[in-house]
């Protein structure tokens, strides 16, 4: 997945990390909040009101005009609408609204009337004159929705295209790569895609430590212009070769972080030339999250900001970019670390952001005349919310990635195998049943077993597939002999079936019968052509 990026595109800032549009091909959340209110003025109570929807709903839609939010329901039939209706439309109006699919629960804020005009043809769970109470009610039905859960899921190839890259950070953390020998292979990289000076080169051989490692990115250096470039390919081979300077930066900035993060501005600027494909695609995004795809340098003053704004050269292939950006209470982000490195850069008030952080983009301007020329985007850091949280969705599906980043990193088995040993026999330490099994385990598994130990209920299934289900790096790195074993062995099993088959067999056709909720079952209905798991 992450090898496959690379030749998709060219290298960009930022990635699109999921879509948050009305384009359902795009568009994978089960459920949506979409607010009908015809008047244009809204209070300070509204946007208080939509920013709560939003922690119970990631979606929220607002709407002036009837015409607008049919539209929108019925561009995203396999989701479940929750319709708040406010202002002050006519019964003629609401009328339209009178034949509403089945998938949408409207929900009448602060009229009466709504619910007189539409109760016996839709369906209304009532009228609401607070906050509170309206979305209570909303959390109660979502709560009602989700209780039986799904067995299938559709793939978001965005998503586990970022949750890739953040499995190989972790990986990276948790593994690292013998100091010196990591060193020598990222020069001999940077080596033989450009013409370093040597002086360079044995400067950093001699004086780079980890506790410098912003020093070196903030510079000048004879791999910065590289680093920067592979990180944004998404390429694993490439991005390995400089694992343990990434981790570097990552730990002087979480060092950075815990001592200066009281200090921290809430606001911060980055200002960029972006390729015109780039900023055509972000923004179309407006709503929607993108991941910047390298360490992001940044500035609390805006008028600094601007001069990197500036198309001197008016290259027709770039547009001039100004990002402001929310970073909140993000200043403690266990998660992706972003500090204020202004006395070791070079860039006045420089703050920079870790890769892999994740923005949701709220505005998207054009140029408000001639003269300006530089597009406005203002993004809001959210690693912290229910967004991003939602993105371990598809982390099983994600073991194929795995299988290939473990298997450039794993050290000697015979360590890997004690360490495995030990996690099970101390989760099971008052078992004797299961620990007479782990003793089976060490003597008689041999790799080419590694399916029949998977398939039965056995201490190794129960394990493994909870650490998957909890994205528990630390007991996944603990099985990862037996992952690759287990991928290696089902790749070898499928290669001898396929070639058993019949010449002339094009397909390998199974069958599942099982008891689906009906509402998962109108999803697969109306998602032919799309991509499950």
């Amino acid at each position: 997945m992450l090898n496959q990026v690379s030749n998709e595109s060219k290298p960009k800032t930022f990635a699109i990390v999921w879509d948050d549009d009305v384009d359902v091909s795009t568009n994978y959340d089960d459920f949506t909040v979409a607010w009908l209110d015809n008047r244009h003025n809204h209070t300070t109570e509204f946007y208080q009101i939509v920013d709560r929807l939003r922690d119970v709903v990631n979606h929220v839609e607002v709407f002036h005009s009837i015409s607008s939010c049919l539209n929108y329901i019925s561009s995203v039939k396999n989701k479940q609408i929750f319709l708040i209706i406010g202002g002050l439309f006519s019964e003629f109006d609401v009328y339209l609204l009178y034949d509403l699919p089945e998938n949408v629960l409207v929900y009448s804020w602060r009229n009466e009337n709504y619910v007189n005009w539409l109760k016996s043809n839709i369906n209304i769970r009532g009228i609401f004159d607070e906050p509170t109470g309206l979305i209570e009610k909303i959390n109660e039905d979502l709560a009602t929705e989700t209780l039986y859960g799904t067995s299938t899921r559709r793939f978001d190839v965005n998503q586990i295209r970022y949750k890739c890259f953040q499995l190989l950070i972790d990986v990276l953390r948790h593994m690292p790569a013998p100091r010196e020998t990591a060193k020598e292979n990222m020069i001999e990289h940077c080596k033989g895609n450009n013409k370093v000076e040597k002086s360079k080169i044995d400067d950093f051989r001699e004086h780079y430590i980890a506790e410098n490692a912003i020093f070196w990115y903030s510079r000048d250096s004879f791999f910065k212009k590289l680093f920067d470039k592979d990180l944004r390919t998404d390429d694993l081979n490439l991005i390995l070769y400089f694992g343990f300077y990434i981790i570097d930066l990552y730990n002087q900035l979480y060092r950075l972080q815990e001592q200066k993060c009281k200090s921290l501005y809430h606001t911060v600027y980055r200002g960029q030339l972006l390729p015109r494909k780039e900023l055509e695609k972000l923004k179309q995004k407006v709503g929607s999250f993108i991941s910047n795809n390298s360490f992001l340098s940044t500035t609390y003053k805006e008028d600094v900001a601007l001069t990197y704004a500036q198309n001197n050269f008016e290259d027709p292939l770039y547009e001039s970019v100004l990002f402001e950006i929310d970073i909140g209470n993000e200043s403690q982000n266990v998660h992706h670390p972003l500090a204020d490195i202004s006395e070791i850069s070079h860039i006045d008030a420089e703050i920079l952001l870790s890769l892999g952080t994740v923005f949701r983009i709220d505005i998207a301007a054009e140029p408000s005349d001639e003269n300006d020329k530089i597009w406005y985007f203002h993004l809001t850091v959210c690693d912290k919310g229910r967004e991003v949280q939602k993105l371990t969705d598809n982390f099983d599906v994600i073991l194929l990635e795995l299988t290939q980043i473990l298997r450039r990193m794993s050290p000697d088995s015979d360590k890997v195998n004690n360490k495995l040993l030990e996690r099970c026999r101390l989760y099971y330490a008052n078992n004797p049943a299961e620990l007479e099994k782990i003793d089976d385990f060490e003597k008689n598994y041999h790799a080419d077993d590694a399916i029949r130990w998977y398939a039965k209920d056995s201490f190794l299934f129960r394990l493994l597939n909870t650490a998957l289900r909890k994205n528990d790096i630390n007991t996944i790195l603990d099985f990862r002999f037996f992952i690759i074993d287990l991928h290696d062995q089902l790749t070898k099993v499928q290669t001898e079936y396929l070639r058993s088959l019949p010449v002339n067999a094009t397909r390998l056709t199974l069958f599942r019968g099982q008891l689906m909720g009906s509402r998962e079952l109108k999803q697969l209905q109306l998602s032919v052509g799309k991509y499950f798991d």
